[in-house]
């Protein structure tokens, strides 16, 4: 059971589908102001508050090549909270989940560490894994190499290496009833995430959308402990 809260320049309408369902909530939460709230660290605890709320964890994925030894592979990595694994959102088969938002740990699914030919799950454990991200470079000298180079125009991105190192494997890593159904089989803590310079996908709006506030995010995932709060939640966040 889960809602997704999102403020966009678009009025979104609610979706179903699988085991979760969206609420686009424009604004989420009322504020006092008047003024749209941001979808913040603050407002993710407020909402946590609410009765019959199990968890809040923001919808955050991106695109990235993860390497591990000498082999490497193209995935989407999820960000999730210390706090997350608290209410049992991914079930851990090797490890322990990372104990802050800060540090530079990582889970793993046990199906991506075989495509990267690692037969025990237990062995990814204490490894260093680098994650290589995308974003968008529009620095001068970026932007010359685009229009002179000799491969002709291309897109202004840069890549970056992040170091981190596994600390659990995941028997399933998915996380259902966000904008964008996909499942991410690295997760890092979102500290971590907020450090790092990639490209946020967490529906496809998000190219069509301005860049988010540093500290905010863009989309939050509520998990309710029960189909029968579901509605009184959902009236809470609209009020």
């Amino acid at each position: 059971n889960y809602i997704t809260v999102s403020v966009r320049n678009t009025d979104m309408r609610r979706s179903r589908g699988g085991e979760g369902r969206g609420v686009w909530a424009n604004p989420p939460v009322a504020s006092q102001s008047g003024q749209t709230p941001v979808l913040d660290e603050q407002l993710r605890k407020e909402i946590e508050q609410i009765s019959g709320v199990e968890a809040v964890f923001p919808e955050m994925q991106f695109p990235a090549q993860i390497k591990l030894g000498n082999q490497q592979q193209f995935t989407l990595v999820q960000a999730l909270s210390a706090d997350g694994f608290k209410s049992g959102l991914v079930q851990l088969r090797e490890g322990q989940p990372y104990k802050t938002d800060d540090v530079n740990e990582l889970i793993i699914s046990d199906m991506f560490l075989r495509r990267l030919g690692v037969t025990r799950p237990g062995a990814a454990i204490g490894q260093q894994v680098e994650i290589r991200t995308l974003s968008f470079d529009f620095s001068v000298t970026n932007l010359l190499r685009m229009a002179f180079g000799s491969r002709g125009p291309g897109l202004p991105l840069s890549n970056t290496t992040y170091a981190f190192t596994a600390v659990g494997v995941a028997e399933r890593i998915g996380m259902r009833g966000g904008s964008l159904p996909v499942s991410s089989d690295v997760i890092i803590p979102t500290g971590a995430a907020g450090r790092m310079q990639k490209l946020e996908l967490t529906s496809i709006w998000d190219f069509f959308q301005p860049g988010e506030k540093n500290g905010t995010y863009s989309t939050l995932s509520v998990k309710v402990d029960s189909p029968a709060h579901v509605g009184s939640v959902e009236e809470k966040l609209r009020a």
